[in-house]
């Protein structure tokens, strides 16, 4: 009789690594959002304010980009997870039915 199983393992390695990469798109968004990009930079010339404020815009957009990358690894970290779980959780009656139907024909045929 053959074995089938869910490779649970993989799963949670896999939702690991969706939450290591979270968290490093996390940081990537609070590193945006703290920096500071100011006019002094691009020299004494009028556009110098605007460019630093389409920089700063720029790099706004960024930091919601990173931290919505994060919270979708985020949410695939959990659904590996939760995939996990019902797997071995399957796993786990299954072969307590099975067992059961074992010790059933043991019995009958007893």
């Amino acid at each position: 009789m053959s074995d089938m199983k869910y490779n649970t393992g993989e799963l949670r390695d896999g939702a690991r690594r969706s939450k290591q990469s979270a968290d490093s798109a996390e940081e990537a968004s609070n590193k945006l959002r703290g920096a500071q990009v100011s006019a002094s930079p691009f020299g004494d010339v009028p556009i110098a304010a605007s460019f630093a404020g389409a920089l700063t815009q720029a790099q706004q957009d960024q930091a919601k980009g990173a931290r919505s990358a994060g919270q979708g690894r985020d949410n695939k970290a959990a659904r590996a997870d939760a995939v996990a779980n019902a797997g071995d959780d399957l796993t786990a009656s299954t072969t307590q039915v099975a067992n059961q139907a074992v010790v059933n024909d043991i019995a009958n045929r007893m």
